[in-house]
């Protein structure tokens, strides 16, 4: 059995991108959604596509979380179902690692330097928490399909897509998922304007 390359923690983000494309064997290399999106930068954003088949990552795919100046990082880290999340220690000080979300709860102990690791199976958001430095939240999303990405520091994404219809999703935490549906041609691009700006409340 392969092992899965591990990324480093700056990078984990990197690990899904990756998956993406080692998954994504129905899309042409030339059929893109290119996007931006604009109005509010105040947090870390995810697009995913919500009309693409459900599959699970490889056995012993993982990413990872760091904690690291009493922070989360990065604060929303996407994944594909069935993915193994290494929480990693590089604080002196010791944390813990857990999660009160319904669907799939988790409490990982207090620990110091070093590394504690949890395998996601549910899809959805699940938030990150640590009950020795309460200021700190990070938001996991398990998604049941590779086609995600993170939105960069500039608003602007990109995905790799069959041609045809899709339905693409805008998620950030603690707000509702915001959607579109998007024509991505044969053998081309689509640009598409996200405008936070305008949206109703």
């Amino acid at each position: 059995m392969r092992t899965a390359r591990r990324w480093p923690g700056r990078s984990s983000w990197l690990s899904s991108a990756a998956l993406l494309l080692l998954c994504a064997g129905t899309a042409r290399a030339d059929s893109e959604v290119r996007g931006r999106v604009f109005g509010d930068r105040t947090t870390p954003f995810v697009v995913y596509v919500r009309d693409m088949p459900e599959v699970a990552a490889p056995p012993q795919t993982r990413a990872t979380l760091r904690q690291l100046h009493l922070r989360f990082a990065p604060q929303v880290l996407p994944i594909l179902r069935g993915t193994t999340v290494e929480f990693v220690n590089e604080d002196a000080t010791a944390h813990n690692v857990f999660s009160p979300t319904a669907q799939e709860p988790f409490d990982l102990g207090t620990f110091g330097e070093g590394t504690r690791t949890h395998l996601f199976r549910t899809p959805g958001q699940h938030v990150i928490l640590c009950n020795v430095h309460v200021e700190m939240v990070a938001w996991i999303l398990v998604l049941p399909n590779p086609h995600f990405v993170t939105v960069d520091e500039d608003g602007r994404f990109a995905l790799k897509l069959p041609p045809g219809k899709h339905r693409l999703v805008l998620w950030r935490p603690r707000e509702r998922e915001l959607d579109k549906e998007v024509e991505v041609p044969v053998d081309g691009k689509t640009d598409l304007d996200w405008d936070l700006s305008a949206r109703i409340p």
